[in-house]
C-alpha cells in the first residue's frame, strides 16, 4: 500500500511540476489572402468578430451585454461579456499580444503578421506559452492561439464569408439587348422605371422579339441631382430600332456576378464589395455595371426589398 501510495504521489508531483513549467511554442500558417485584407482584420477591432472564435461567441451569447473599449493612448482594445473577456495589445502594425480569460482560465499568446513577396498569400505566425504537461501530451481545445488563426485562415480563405457576397466570374451569355437610354432626375427614378420598361415590351411584341432574361437597369450619377440610365432586356434576336428603343450587342467576355437581396437605397455595399475585390485580385473594370431584377420586379422606392444580380464587366 505504502509503495502505491508513493507511485501516486510521484505521479501527481510530476504532473504538477509538468504543468506548472511552461514552454514557448511558435507555429506559423500561409493564408491564402493579401497583405491588406489580413492586416485590416487585425488593425480594425470590428472585423475580429467576423473571425475570432471567442470573441464570436461573447457577441453570440449576450449581444447586450458585449462591450467594446478601445484604449487610443496604449494601443489596447477589449472585448468584455463579463466575466469573460479578450485584452488586445497592438505592439505594432505586425504584432499584436492577446489575454483572453474565460472559465477562470487565462490564455496568452501572440499574433506576427509577416509579410510576404507573394501577392496573394501571407504568413501569421503564433507565440503561446502552455503547460508543458499539455504540450508533451498534446491536449486538445488548449492551443488558444492556434485554433484562432486557424479560424482567420478558414475566414480570409471563404471568399463568401469575406466579401459577404458569392461573387462568381461568368462568361457573357445574353449578347442582345433591347435597350433605351436616358437622364432624369434622381427624384423621377421610380415613376420613369415601369414606364420606360413597358414602352420596351411593346417593342419586343412589335417586332416579334423573345425576352431571354429579366429587366436589367444600369445606373450612373450625372451630378447631385440627375441619373443616366440604361434600361435594357436580353432577346433572342436584332430588330430595327424604333424611336428611343434599339438593340445593341454587348461584347463576349467575363463578369463578375453576385446577388443582392436588401433595401435598395442601401446596394451600393454591394457595389463597393466588388470595386474591393477588383482591387484585390488585380482585374480591371471594363464597362457599366448593370442589375438584372429577378422575376422583373422593379423597385419602387428606396426603402423597398429588392433582388437582382449585379453584372460587373471585367478583363
Amino acid at each position: 500500500m505504502k509503495k502505491f501510495l508513493l507511485l501516486v504521489f510521484i505521479f501527481l508531483s510530476t504532473g504538477i511540476v509538468l504543468y506548472i513549467i511552461p514552454i514557448t511554442q511558435g507555429k506559423t500558417y500561409i493564408i491564402k489572402s493579401n497583405f491588406d485584407n489580413t492586416l485590416s482584420s487585425f488593425n480594425k477591432p470590428a472585423n475580429w468578430e467576423k473571425w475570432h472564435p471567442f470573441v464570436r461567441t461573447l457577441s453570440a451569447r449576450n449581444f447586450r451585454a458585449y462591450k467594446f473599449m478601445r484604449d487610443s493612448l496604449t494601443h489596447n482594445f477589449k472585448f468584455i461579456n463579463s466575466p469573460d473577456s479578450m485584452v488586445v495589445e497592438a505592439i505594432n502594425p505586425l504584432l499584436y499580444n492577446i489575454e483572453q480569460y474565460n472559465e477562470r482560465k487565462v490564455s496568452s499568446y501572440t499574433y506576427e503578421i509577416i509579410p510576404s513577396s507573394s501577392t496573394n498569400s501571407i504568413t501569421v505566425r503564433t507565440i503561446e506559452k502552455v503547460p508543458l504537461l499539455l504540450y508533451l501530451f498534446a491536449f486538445p481545445n488548449e492551443n488558444k492561439g492556434e485554433k484562432s488563426v486557424l479560424a482567420l485562415k478558414a475566414f480570409l480563405e471563404n471568399e463568401k464569408a469575406f466579401y459577404g457576397y458569392n461573387i462568381q466570374i461568368e462568361k457573357v451569355r445574353d449578347t442582345v439587348f433591347a435597350v433605351t437610354r436616358l437622364t432624369i432626375f434622381k427624384n423621377n427614378l421610380f415613376k420613369t422605371l415601369p414606364k420606360e420598361f413597358s414602352k420596351i415590351d411593346t417593342y419586343i411584341k412589335e417586332k416579334n422579339l423573345i425576352q431571354k432574361n429579366f429587366a436589367s437597369v444600369s445606373y450612373n450619377s450625372k451630378g447631385d441631382d440627375s441619373l443616366e440610365l440604361i434600361l435594357g432586356i436580353p432577346v433572342s434576336k436584332f430588330a430595327n430600332g424604333d424611336n428611343d428603343i434599339k438593340c445593341v450587342s454587348i461584347p463576349k467576355g467575363r463578369m463578375l456576378t453576385g446577388n443582392y437581396q436588401g433595401k435598395f437605397g442601401e446596394r451600393e455595399k454591394i457595389y463597393e464589395t466588388f470595386r474591393k475585390y477588383v482591387r484585390d485580385h488585380y482585374l480591371e473594370d471594363v464597362g457599366a455595371p448593370f442589375e438584372t431584377y429577378l422575376n422583373n420586379k422593379l423597385p419602387a422606392s428606396d426603402s423597398d426589398i429588392v433582388q437582382f444580380k449585379l453584372y460587373y464587366p471585367i478583363r
